[in-house]
């Protein structure tokens, strides 16, 4: 069984590192989110990103007046257009571009939902006054980067936000979580707890923050995270099972089998792995 695990962790390996580019549009992606306080009062607005480079994704830059842009403005109508019109003739200090992208705003947000530019600057346009107002330079800094901007007396100030407490929270959620469903496995089995308690401690807390860096910077959706996520947890069984193997026979005689230790190891692990993958779908790790 040790060996049919190895192999099934080392063919998982060996298609990530084995794996290739290729050009198709498969969830989830990166996204930038804004939201805009103001504070003489909310106003609608029509907002876009101004982008370092001349492309990004799909959108690039186009020049003012050109075919390429009449034919983009076709497909806009009213205040839309207006938008990109006045976006576009937006002379940047830096140099940055309008690449084309133009979100309409009711209550105050909008996201940038495709492969936003990495480096940008926040433009609003308001179109009961026709103002523009420009943010400065911002860096997209996770795979769910999310600012929150400021506006008063005409000037635009955006910060990104990190929400530290919740993540946290999530971890301390998934760690007590796995050490409820392995120490309680572990009193059903008739097993010393303490044991599995110390092993989990230190590879619940090594998975979650190996977990927390991937989603991070890629995400926490996809065949790709669920391959990552099952590699590390047939590693951690692999871990556990060989600690066990020599621990629990030790500090439970009147429960010598090796055949039991096994089971234990892999249904602690499989059910844990089970609760970790529901608990992402309800309480993301994003």
């Amino acid at each position: 069984m040790t060996k049919l695990i190895s192999r099934i962790f080392v063919f998982l390996l060996i298609c990530l590192l084995l794996s290739t580019a290729v050009f198709a549009d498969m969830g989830p992606h990166f996204y930038v989110e804004v939201s805009v306080e103001m504070a003489e009062g909310q106003r609608p607005f029509y907002a876009t990103l101004l982008s370092k480079t001349q492309s990004t994704g799909p959108s690039s830059y186009v020049k003012p007046g050109s075919e390429e842009e009449r034919w983009r403005l076709k497909s806009l109508k009213g205040q839309a257009a207006d938008a990109y019109l006045a976006m576009s003739r937006y002379e940047d200090a830096d140099g940055y571009y309008f690449l084309g992208e133009v979100y309409e705003s009711e209550d105050g947000s909008f996201t940038w939902g495709y492969m936003p530019p990495d480096t940008f600057k926040v433009l609003l346009w308001f179109p009961d006054t026709g103002e523009l107002v420009c943010s400065e330079t911002l860096e997209r800094f996770a795979f769910a980067s999310v600012f929150q901007g400021t506006l008063s007396d005409g000037v635009l100030k955006v910060v990104p936000v990190r929400n530290v407490l919740g993540h946290i929270l999530s971890f301390l959620v998934r760690l007590i979580l796995t050490l409820v469903i392995e120490v309680g496995l572990a009193f059903l089995f008739g097993y010393d707890f303490w044991p599995v308690l110390k092993i989990n401690l230190i590879t619940q807390i090594g998975l979650n923050i190996a977990l927390a860096l991937y989603v991070h910077s890629s995400g926490s959706g996809g065949f790709i995270f669920f391959t990552i996520y099952l590699m590390m947890e047939l590693f951690i069984f692999l871990v556990e099972w060989g600690y066990y193997h020599g621990r629990l026979p030790e500090t439970n005689p009147e429960h010598p089998g090796k055949f039991r230790v096994f089971l234990y190891a892999l249904l602690a692990n499989a059910l844990s792995f089970g609760a970790g993958i529901l608990l992402s779908m309800i309480w993301p790790l994003s």
